[in-house]
């Protein structure tokens, strides 16, 4: 990543030059405020450090699925009950 600075408007931003070659389009050559392409590189290896304060509880996640799975098994039951089993009778 590139720490860069607007020649126009000197607003600073990041560009990933790795994510373009790549094939992925993160990254905007181009100033966020202005939409002027000319830049000043200010930093060309900035590592960036990202929030690890997130933490995934398993236990929560896996008892929301398991309602919305029970939630969409009893509304499959009511339509099947209503739609399908009128015709097997």
């Amino acid at each position: 990543m590139k720490l860069v600075r607007c020649n126009k408007c000197n607003h600073e931003y990041y560009i990933c030059e790795t994510a373009d070659y790549k094939g992925y389009t993160i990254s905007q050559p181009q100033c966020q405020q202005c939409g002027v392409t000319d830049y000043t590189v200010l930093d060309n290896d900035v590592k960036v450090k990202y929030n690890t304060e997130y933490e995934c509880d398993l236990e929560i996640e896996n008892a929301d699925l398991k309602h919305s799975l029970l939630l969409f098994k009893e509304e499959l039951d009511e339509l099947i009950k209503t739609y399908i089993e009128p015709f097997l009778k």
